[in-house]
């Protein structure tokens, strides 16, 4: 009976957590490494909806990487950004500019007004914060198979 309760309660939480979190897959299929910044509107703690941007997460050359989102108004969309180290001229963009750490690893709620931006999870200092830069974002299409895909080609 103990193990019977376990198992519902295990796919109850496996329930919840595909019922908020949202699939984004990268396919690099290019030569090089690329780094990919993701943004997206979240519900936060305090109930608002804010404009997040997450990064920079390394994809290898003819590789795949899937993030998991949660919280996420996916009906908003979600943005993407990736650039590879060589030549930042060499990247994937589009018209919406948000902010980004420009080097380190971040996360950054209000990430459409500059005088808004502030870290999640205290991973950013003040200073840093400071020095953020808006970088061009492209809205990734929902795939009919039930997530977010984008495919980087040369």
């Amino acid at each position: 009976m103990k193990a019977f309760v376990f198992i519902l309660m295990f796919l109850g939480t496996g329930s919840a957590f595909c019922q908020d979190s949202v699939r984004v897959t990268f396919f690099n299929r290019t030569q090089k490494n690329l780094y990919v910044a993701v943004a997206y509107h979240r519900r936060m703690p305090e109930g608002d909806i804010a404009l997040c941007t997450y990064g920079w997460f390394e994809v290898k050359s003819n590789r795949s990487k899937t993030l998991w989102l949660k919280n996420i108004q996916r009906e908003r969309g979600v943005f993407y950004h990736a650039h590879n180290t060589q030549n930042r001229n060499d990247n994937w963009g589009g018209s919406l500019f948000y902010m980004v750490h420009p080097t380190s690893p971040f996360h950054i709620a209000y990430a459409n007004n500059s005088a808004l931006a502030s870290a999640l999870d205290n991973e950013l200092s003040a200073q840093e914060i400071q020095q953020l830069e808006a970088y061009p974002f492209r809205e990734i299409k929902w795939n009919p198979k039930g997530f977010f895909q984008v495919n980087l080609l040369e």
